[in-house]
């Protein structure tokens, strides 16, 4: 019987596939989309420290939005590996220097940010369902930082291509964390109680 680790291991492969097959210019037709409907949730309203990803093998590139988020006030942060499945978050603004670290993934140095102070996120992911459930990379590197101990449970809004997005219902393992939103180059899905649509 297929286990949901094995699953989840052939879905991989699939997906990364068909992201590495994307071009140069549909990476940034669909992030300039992606930036849009990000922008049309408004977040700087409701959230002053943000969370975020650096871009790798043709994720969805936010660093547009990210800007964005700055110049209305916010404070944003992006990950630094620290160990098996564990990330720091570093403050960053435009002009900080990134360096190559763990897979080749560009990072921040710096001080962390306290766990506390970022109560949103914006994770990348190489499938998601729409009841919010997350294929990610097998590190357990955001489900970690989504799964806090104590009361500080952050929001967590998935960035996604259209075609990531999946009617069917992803394996799912005990750790896994669902997403409260998705945002992709065509709609935003809103997934759980915490968040209206």
């Amino acid at each position: 019987m297929s286990t949901p680790a094995h699953q989840k291991a052939v879905l991989r492969t699939h997906y990364r596939a068909l992201r590495e097959q994307l071009t140069a210019a549909q990476v940034h037709k669909a992030s300039v989309a992606v930036c849009k409907n990000l922008e049309a949730l408004d977040l700087p309203s409701q959230y002053k420290h943000v969370g975020a990803y650096q871009s790798f093998r043709n994720e969805i590139d936010i660093h547009a939005f990210l800007g964005v988020l700055r110049a209305k006030g916010c404070h944003t942060y992006l990950p630094r590996i620290v160990g098996p499945g564990a990330l720091d978050f570093i403050a960053v603004d435009d002009s900080t220097p990134l360096v190559a670290g763990t897979f080749g993934i560009e990072e921040p140095g710096g001080e962390p940010a306290a766990d506390e102070l970022i109560k949103i996120y914006l994770v990348p992911g190489l499938a998601f369902d729409r009841a919010g459930q997350r294929l990610g990379f097998g590190k357990g590197f955001y489900d970690r930082v989504l799964q806090p101990e104590g009361s500080h449970r952050p929001l967590a809004v998935g960035i996604a291509y259209h075609w990531q997005v999946t009617d069917s219902l992803l394996p799912v393992e005990e750790h896994d964390r669902a997403m409260d939103i998705i945002v992709t180059d065509v709609e935003s899905i809103f997934c759980s109680a915490r968040v209206a649509s």
